[in-house]
């Protein structure tokens, strides 16, 4: 009996593995086509990641957005507008962060759907007949980006630990962080409040900070941190921090951040702190 159900443990650990490197494969395949000028194999692949998304995936708007996009450049207007009409049918597509990849798909929608009808009534005879409208605002030509947020609030929660580096390294307090933001396209202006949860010395004070900053992002994954801590407890001080980090995975509601940066303090500026942090992250 052990044997078979440790294989049905391991088939139900591997099966959503395989499943999501299979959806990461497909959404690479079908922007790299696009990217290439292959779009017909860009909106086959866009397909079919579609088939394999659970309905209410956050990826499944974006998908039909890319799509109808690859269609519509493979001189398929019809299907084009059909695609680009289920992203914008979408719920998730009335949040601040789909504000303009909706207009950009309004625009392409209204300029397929002209092209589809043309195409579908017979021969216009050359007589009195008014010309066809003018085509809509020229929209960008290139396949949306995962991160393309233009707003949105995040809330994280995680521990903080380090080192102190004076004339001899000892190991800085443990802190719980907890803290919120606000995404403005590649801008994160953020602030977090800590409290010392574990003491390397039993007789050390409680301390509390509070690190108001912001964070650049410098690629999908990747961000640049500054920031200008006060410590509040157990003695009042100011201090100036820079880091980097990573947020896995780059998109999605919920990902893992990790950052590792540098304190001086101006009360005391051969006091450096080397910390890192690990946190819980949440976009809504």
């Amino acid at each position: 009996m052990k044997r078979p159900l440790a294989l049905w443990l391991t088939a139900s650990l591997a099966l959503p593995a395989a499943a999501a490197s299979l959806t990461e494969t497909l959404d690479r395949r079908g922007r790299e086509a696009f990217k290439a000028g292959d779009y017909a194999s860009a909106a086959a692949a866009f397909g079919e990641l579609l088939e394999r998304l659970p309905a209410g995936d956050p990826m499944r708007a974006q998908t039909q957005y890319n799509r109808g996009r690859a269609l519509q450049e493979a001189d398929q207007p019809c299907a084009a507008a059909e695609a680009l009409f289920a992203y914008l049918a979408d719920p998730t597509t009335d949040s601040p962060r789909e504000a303009r990849r909706k207009a950009k798909a309004q625009a392409a929608h209204a300029e397929a759907k002209t092209a589809c009808e043309a195409r579908q009534r017979p021969e216009r005879l050359q007589l009195d007949l008014p010309p066809d409208p003018p085509a809509p605002t020229q929209i960008d030509e290139r396949v949306e980006p995962v991160d393309d947020a233009t707003g949105g609030l995040l809330l994280t929660a995680g521990l903080v630990t380090g080192a102190l580096l004076t004339d001899e390294a000892q190991r800085a307090r443990t802190m719980l962080g907890v803290g919120a933001g606000w995404r403005r396209a590649d801008l994160i202006a953020d602030v977090e409040a800590r409290l010392s949860v574990e003491d390397p010395t039993a007789d050390a004070e409680t301390a509390v900070l509070l690190r108001p900053g912001a964070r650049w992002l410098v690629g999908e994954a990747a961000f640049l941190r500054a920031a200008a801590p006060v410590l509040l407890q157990p003695v009042l001080a100011l201090g100036l921090h820079g880091g980097a980090g990573l947020r896995l995975p780059a998109e999605g509601t919920v990902g893992a951040v990790g950052e590792a940066g540098v304190t001086y303090w101006l009360a005391d500026p051969s006091l450096v702190a080397a910390e890192l942090r690990l946190a819980v992250e949440a976009t809504f």
